[in-house]
């Protein structure tokens, strides 16, 4: 885990602890081998190191919207209490129907293509970050106003956190309260939400691409 003072982004790699998971990858083969095998295999950190033992080639990234609370945590923007930290493996079974699992985007720029976010979220006024996270799992890919821009993941683990400027926050949700104007309006008029993706207009779209190149050089 290390700080970058130029950009300000908590990090964690885990192709950096390949060497340790190699090791542990081996001591994880004797107890799968042992007969029985022992209870403590069931342990969540065994299964997280058999993961990356067996992924470290293969890793996929995430992004996702998160708020950092008074005490300097970054916490679910929705519910305010589920804590993120750089290398913490978390789960949580994947349900169809926005039942359980975490949402995530496969790109920056579906993150800043996003939804309305709802309006019960805790966390709205918060001051915003970006995790990208490692992800595998069952997912559940949900449309956005027609396009596929939301999964929902069972395992993530976040690797680096992104301050989010409050002038790139304001005007993502000036682009949110437009969508979600958007989808009350389609409530009313008994339109299934989603079915039409408003246009963004051209400022809008400028910005969007201005924001992701921005984000873009601070995560490659």
């Amino acid at each position: 885990m290390v700080r970058r003072r130029s950009s300000k982004i908590l990090c964690y790699s885990p192709s950096s602890s390949l060497h340790v998971a190699h090791f542990l990858s081996r001591c994880s083969l004797l107890l799968v081998q042992s007969s029985p095998p022992p209870p403590s295999l069931s342990c969540p950190l065994l299964q997280t190191v058999s993961y990356f033992c067996t992924f470290q080639c293969h890793e996929e990234y995430y992004f996702k919207l998160v708020a950092l609370n008074d005490k300097g945590s970054y916490v679910s923007i929705f519910d305010g209490k589920t804590e993120y930290k750089v290398g913490n493996a978390m789960s949580q079974e994947v349900k169809a129907g926005h039942g359980g699992g975490f949402y995530v985007c496969e790109s920056l720029l579906d993150l800043l293509k996003l939804g309305p976010l709802p309006t019960r979220s805790a966390m709205l006024d918060a001051p915003w970050a970006i995790v990208k996270l490692v992800g595998w799992g069952k997912k559940i890919k949900y449309n956005e106003h027609g396009k596929q821009t939301k999964v929902s993941i069972t395992n993530i683990v976040p690797c680096s956190f992104y301050p989010m400027p409050p002038d790139m926050k304001g005007r993502m949700m000036s682009r949110l309260r437009r969508k979600y104007e958007l989808a009350k309006v389609q409530r009313e008029e008994g339109i299934h939400v989603g079915a039409k993706q408003p246009a963004y207009t051209a400022q809008e779209t400028a910005e969007i691409f201005s924001d992701w190149q921005d984000i873009v050089n601070v995560f490659s």
